[in-house]
């Protein structure tokens, strides 16, 4: 089942308000791959809706990036608002968490208790240890546009963690 990870990026920050942990925004792109990456080794299909990036600090799913931008490296302690117009008026309301089945609620749950309390930066090099990372940088490092986690990338990332 694909999510809609800013609904994903609504539960994350729910459960690390809940358990009193720190959240950027590092730490939340960081914390959506890794979910990512474990519901794949699992389910052998993407989790998300929208495509996964690699970017110069890591994975990052770009509508989540546009969400929380704002916050700059500041705390995210709660789930941003959506904006919507309609029958000539605007009104606001706040993402929703995605309705999580029991076993993918579990996943997340282990990787907020694996990954939740390290430094964002850690979970950055976490994920520059990887080889499909480390083998993308250059292309990285000269800015090229529309370099996605692939299929092929997960089965890769998965199968070295197996």
């Amino acid at each position: 089942m694909a999510y809609n990870a800013v609904n994903i990026a609504s539960n994350i920050i729910n459960k690390m308000r809940e358990k009193n942990l720190s959240l950027d925004h590092i730490k939340l792109q960081k914390l959506l791959y890794f979910f990512a990456v474990e519901y794949f080794s699992i389910n052998r299909e993407p989790v998300f809706e929208q495509p996964i990036e690699k970017w110069k600090l890591g994975p990052v799913v770009r509508d989540v990036y546009n969400e929380y931008k704002f916050k700059g490296s500041s705390e995210i302690n709660e789930p941003t608002y959506k904006f919507t117009f309609s029958h000539g008026r605007f009104t606001s309301s706040i993402i929703e968490p995605a309705n999580l089945n029991e076993d993918d609620n579990v996943i997340l749950d282990e990787i907020i208790d694996k990954y939740g309390g390290l430094p964002s930066f850690r979970l950055v090099d976490i994920t520059h240890e990887e080889d499909v990372w480390k083998e993308a940088k250059p292309k990285i490092e000269r800015r090229e546009d529309a370099l996605f986690y692939t299929t092929d990338d997960f089965k890769r990332i998965v199968g070295r963690r197996n």
